[in-house]
């Protein structure tokens, strides 16, 4: 039986893996691949291929010091509580493990448009993260798609650096009236209430968005970036039964990364801690090795 299982390898998993075995715990970190969203390269034909994920570095440091059996290559099927007050959980090609405790590191994936040219031109001037690569488009025109007051406010941030930011609203009626009064006044916006983008359009990279409203009526924006900020889906399904989650699938945990059922814990964007950036995944998976090392204390 192992002291910890983690489930989830990206940055929060990988920290979380490293100081666990450092505290001398026995783990196993049990993903199909290594790194997450740090593989990511952002390409634009004004800049060379980029890593703009911040701590992306500190991420392949902590894998590269990993021990060597730690990463067992495998998807997760099913995970049940034994009566035992330990967790099996269930792998599609290496059986079944046991542990006194589990770290749910799963990420989240963002909500996607599913129109034509969104593969095409993702990570080629379509992002996912304003935050990530807004600087990247400094003095340059970009579209925000979103109905929500985060959504506004990753608006208003760009509207700081970029040249001109416009601002489609698929469903105007959840934002906030006053948030989107404060960004009209910006020179530089221009709002799309009720329109929704159909298409994405380019070369090599996004040139231009396709977007038609409620009437049928269509418009063609040139753009050198969009941001999809429609919101993540948390990659939590499998503790669905398990532990708390919120109304979006986050798995609700406290200060210690603990969540409502003892013994599990979770770190990273699948939870409700504030911020998906890479910094703070790497923080809030060493501060979850270090509850669970007490957890198992407590336990032996």
């Amino acid at each position: 039986m192992f002291d910890l299982l983690i489930i989830g390898a990206g940055p929060s998993g990988i920290a979380a893996a490293l100081y666990a075995s450092h505290l001398g715990l026995s783990v196993q970190l049990i993903a199909p691949s290594l790194g997450g969203k740090i593989n990511w390269r952002f390409a634009l034909d004004w800049i060379e291929p980029v890593d703009t994920v911040y701590g992306a570095q500190l991420v392949r440091t902590f894998t590269a010091e990993l021990p060597p059996d730690i990463h067992l290559e495998d998807s997760v099927t099913e995970i049940v509580a034994s009566d035992a007050g330990h967790f099996v959980v269930t792998t599609e090609s290496h059986g079944s493990l046991e542990a006194q405790s589990l770290l749910i590191s799963t990420g989240a994936k963002a909500r996607r448009l599913f129109v034509p040219g969104e593969d095409t031109y993702r990570l080629k001037g379509l992002s996912f993260s304003s935050v990530s690569h807004g600087s990247l488009f400094r003095g340059r025109d970009v579209a925000l798609i979103g109905n929500n007051d985060r959504a506004l406010l990753s608006a208003m941030m760009l509207s700081r650096q970029v040249a001109n930011i416009h601002l489609i609203a698929p469903k105007p009626q959840a934002l906030n009236p006053h948030l989107l009064e404060r960004l009209a006044e910006r020179g530089n916006s221009h709002i799309y209430r009720g329109w929704s983008v159909t298409r994405f359009d380019g070369d090599e990279f996004l040139r231009s968005m396709t977007l038609q409203n409620a009437s049928g009526v269509t418009r063609e924006v040139k753009v050198d970036g969009v941001f999809v900020e429609l919101g993540l889906l948390a990659n939590s399904e499998l503790v669905a039964g398990l532990v708390e989650r919120n109304n979006e699938g986050r798995i609700v945990i406290d200060a210690d990364c603990a969540t409502s059922r003892a013994g599990i814990f979770a770190a990273g964007d699948v939870t409700t801690a504030y911020g998906e950036q890479v910094p703070i995944a790497i923080g809030e998976g060493i501060k979850a090795a270090l509850a669970v090392s007490a957890y198992i204390a407590q336990h032996e």
